[in-house]
């Protein structure tokens, strides 16, 4: 039978159109009286006819469409090979099973390139057909197979009779470990198709598969590099997962040490994982290591070294620059360091004030040149002119430079730092770098602080300064003066100016475009009287700075809104601002106070300066401990406020006894005033000392009117919230009567678990009321502790109740990842439910550490699936719990 018309007429390839065009292939079946069955999958069908063929299982068919293709074109295969729905029809008669109809297209149309995609398919089925196998076999015996995913057991038999003629690529045994077949893994194996041991056992910690690992650890196989597996390690320990990192080294004989995973655990602080490392590879631990925890601030690591004979003469220097202060104390106790030099340059290089405040009076040299900037940025204003006065013979010698002067000065003149300003200006005379000074102090937009500078420099402005002037007057900052007042800045700068520096700076304004600028500085003008007057009155430094420091409080609280810090301003008693009078009081300046109070009274413009404020100054006043100040707040500042308050109460608070003597002798009637509160407390934060308990017992109480105030089961749970057990031991010897009214000490001994009070909790859990503990009290204590990762106070409640069972309390630290809780509690006996972890990603490095300590009891490490691990769940406690 010739072709019909419409397939002449197509412009594609006979055998091409008869093999995909559907309407054409219903006509050749009804034509050769095909099964009706067959019509009706085919017509309902949206893939290929030869598809629909395979699915169907008519070789009939196929052979029907293979005699029209042969008549349609003398080279039939290759006309099929470059169908693409030939080998779609081929990939599916493996996947569906279809023996027979995949050996007649293998005969037909099989080549050596389709062979490994076969393969492929047909070891992904489950279950899989045996005879399909044995049919690839016949036609691809040696196929490069290269990654393989085989999960059925079937399968894998038959893989490990007849896989060796095969050939796989080396990311076989990675993709195998990924998706965790460790079927596939064992005859792998089995057939020496490992090429890279290091390798896959490194991917088999890094994808938690357990079971390959052990698999390939048993194998017996030499691990000839390490580096994969340190960087797996590494990763563990970052989590401080102590059982997977014993686990893999215990099992493992590793070439060396894990040097990636010693640091990390170094610098995470791990101390039980590096006391391991340190135990296993003792070699591996040099200076270097002490340089890493100084640096981390690691202080327990450190210790440890130090412990342990090991030493680094540089590791304050790493300490400082990430500013540790409490490790650089650590060192230099110790004469770990006999220059501290270079590690007072790190910190003030890295901006760590604490510790520059630390190792400055223990310099042995005046600071560098180009370190000198930064302690004033730090506010180390004294120890800056001993350096500038050390370094001024080195300017000499080099030709009279003083970059670093020009840096100061023009840092003084951005912060309003008059008394900076002058020291260089007059100390050092060096009248001709306060031209920087005026170009900082453009920057605040001040025309009182901008006066103020000029008078004291007396340098005519450059054009830096008129450039930083223009951009400030041009800013829209608002910490910034109003616009006007930085238009009256530009005015007094041409007004100071020669004509050519005018010009210049005229013609770079009016490239920017503002008109409003361009006009203030044609207009030029004189300071006014007010001004001038105030710049040269014989005020303080301090006074004379006060507009550029109010620019700068505005521009301090703007920068840290923006970045979300916290204020950042609050005096060091937590009473409100901190202000000048307040610092005055702490220092114990009486005179400065006496001063600050005199000038607030006579210039009007002080006033309304928050930085001067006397608002809370008799409170502050009192918690110093300060009596002459306190005398002198008293009488000049606040004279009615021991008549309207109690002040004995805000003695009490902050532990000030000998004020309390003293008010209590010198302002009688105020102690007889009623209390803002109930009772007397105890502050939480601030120093206390037994003296105020004392004086509490031996006064307070044998008053007939204060004792009515004095409430010791109040006093005690001031205590608890400070954590203090020296004081809580006070009570308790005095008093113990009021420990033996706590009805349930474990409810408190759960909140000292829970701000990490251990101290307290050790003192608590010794009280004769918690001999007789209730195990559910226990349990929530120790859940306390777990959930705010106060180790020290769990392992004391654990301790002294070790027969109480902690399950629960270490399924909360697992599903909050507190690794060291977690450890300690499966040690001490506590069981976690792997159903609780399973399947959640945040919970896997928890879940990793349960599975391989259940395993460590188990004789065969390779079944570590979930369901193997049957853990009973603390049901009772989560009962209780709900």
């Amino acid at each position: 039978m010739p072709p019909p018309s419409s397939m002449r007429e197509d412009p594609r390839e006979p055998a091409m159109a008869v093999l995909t065009d559907r309407r054409l292939l219903l006509r050749i079946v009804a034509c050769a009286d095909g099964t009706p069955g067959l019509l009706r999958r085919m017509r309902s069908a949206e893939c290929s006819p030869v598809v629909s063929a395979v699915r169907a299982g008519s070789i009939r068919a196929l052979e029907m469409l293979h005699a029209w293709h042969r008549g349609a074109a003398e080279d039939a295969r290759l006309g099929a090979l470059q169908d693409a729905s030939v080998r779609v029809a081929m990939a599916e008669a493996v996947a569906c099973g279809q023996v027979e109809a995949a050996a007649w297209l293998l005969r037909r149309f099989a080549t050596r390139a389709m062979g490994p995609a076969l393969w492929r398919a047909a070891f992904s089925q489950s279950p899989c057909s045996v005879a399909m196998l044995e049919l690839l076999r016949a036609h691809f015996p040696d196929a490069r197979v290269g990654w393989l995913d085989v999960r059925d057991a079937v399968a894998r038999q038959w893989l490990a009779r007849h896989g060796a003629r095969f050939s796989f690529s080396r990311d076989v045994v990675r993709t195998a470990i990924d998706k965790g077949n460790e079927g596939l893994v064992s005859v792998l194996l089995a057939q020496n198709r490992v090429p890279d041991h290091s390798a896959a056992l490194a991917k088999a910690v890094e994808r938690s598969q357990w079971g390959i690992f052990f698999l390939l650890a048993d194998s017996g196989q030499a691990m000839p590099s390490v580096h994969a597996l340190d960087a797996a390690l590494a990763a563990w320990a970052a989590t401080r997962n102590l059982v997977v990192v014993q686990t893999v080294c215990d099992r493992l004989s590793l070439p060396c040490a894990p040097v990636k995973a010693i640091r990390a655990a170094i610098e995470r602080g791990a101390l039980e994982m590096v006391e391991f490392f340190f135990a296993k590879y003792r070699a591996a631990f040099s200076a270097q290591e002490m340089d890493r925890a100084a640096s981390a601030g690691q202080i327990e690591v450190l210790e440890f070294l130090w412990r342990q004979g090991i030493r680094s003469g540089a590791a304050i220097e790493g300490a400082a620059a990430n500013g540790h202060l409490a490790v650089v104390r650590f060192l230099d106790e110790r004469g770990a360091s006999a220059d501290t030099d270079v590690a007072l340059d790190n910190a003030l290089q890295n901006h760590r004030r604490e510790v520059a405040a630390y190792l400055l009076p223990k310099a042995s040299r005046p600071c560098r040149r180009e370190r000198c900037i930064e302690l004033l940025r730090l506010g180390f204003v004294d120890e800056w002119r001993h350096a500038v006065r050390g370094s001024a013979k080195d300017d000499d010698d080099d030709g009279g430079g003083g970059a670093h002067l020009a840096d100061a000065m023009r840092w003084a003149g951005s912060e309003g730092h008059l008394a900076v300003i002058r020291f260089i200006t007059t100390d050092l005379a060096r009248p001709d770098v306060g031209a920087h000074a005026l170009e900082g102090a453009a920057t605040l937009g001040s025309v009182a602080w901008m006066a103020v500078v000029y008078e004291t420099t007396k340098q005519p402005p450059t054009l830096s300064v008129f450039k930083s002037a223009v951009k400030t007057a041009g800013a829209f900052a608002s910490w910034l003066p109003e616009k006007d007042e930085r238009l009256q800045v530009l005015q007094l700068l041409c007004a100071w100016c020669d004509d050519a520096t005018r010009e210049e700076a005229l013609q770079y304004a009016s490239k920017l475009g503002d008109h409003a600028i361009v006009e203030a500085m044609e207009a030029g003008t004189r300071p006014s009287r007010a001004e001038s007057r105030r710049a040269a009155s014989d005020a303080e430094d301090w006074m004379l700075a006060q507009p550029a420091s109010a620019v700068v409080r505005r521009r301090e609280a703007y920068n840290r809104k923006v970045l979300g810090q916290p204020p950042g301003n609050a005096d060091q008693w937590g009473i409100g601002l901190d202000t000048r009078p307040k610092r005055a009081i702490a220092q114990g300046d009486l005179d400065g106070l006496k001063r600050l109070h005199t000038l607030v009274r006579e210039h009007e413009w002080l006033a309304d300066d928050p930085d001067l404020s006397f608002e809370d100054v008799t409170v502050v006043a009192i918690a110093s401990g300060c009596i002459p100040i306190l005398a002198w707040v008293l009488s000049a500042v606040c004279p009615s406020q021991p008549e309207e308050e109690n002040l004995l109460e805000y003695a009490v608070y902050y532990g000030q006894k000998d004020v309390a003597e003293w008010l209590l002798d010198t302002y009688p009637k105020s102690c007889r005033l009623p209390l803002a509160g109930d009772r007397f407390r105890v502050s939480s934060d601030s120093d206390c000392s037994q003296a105020i308990l004392e004086w509490l017992d031996t006064v307070a109480a044998q008053d007939s009117y204060l004792k009515q105030f004095l409430t010791w089961s109040g006093i005690v749970d001031d205590v608890i919230v400070r954590g203090d057990a020296t004081l809580l031991s006070y009570v308790n010897e005095r008093h113990p009567d009021v420990f033996e009214s706590i009805e349930d000490p474990l409810l408190v001994a759960a909140h000292c678990a829970h701000c990490g009070h251990v101290s307290v909790v050790r003192m608590l859990l010794g009280l004769p009321a918690a001999r007789d503990l209730d195990a559910a009290a226990v349990q929530d204590a120790a859940s306390a502790a777990a959930r705010e990762d106060h180790f020290d106070a769990l392992q004391c409640l654990v301790e002294r109740n070790r027969d109480v069972d902690f399950s629960y309390a270490a399924l909360e630290a697992a599903q909050l990842v507190r690794l060291r809780i977690l450890h300690y509690l499966l040690e001490m006996g506590a069981v976690v439910p792997l159903a609780e972890l399973e399947g959640v990603e945040e919970y896997q490095s928890a879940f990793d550490m349960v599975t391989l300590f259940n395993s460590a009891r188990r004789t065969d490490k390779r079944h570590l699936e979930a369901g193997h691990c049957a853990v009973e769940s603390p049901s009772s406690q989560r009962l209780r719990a709900e």
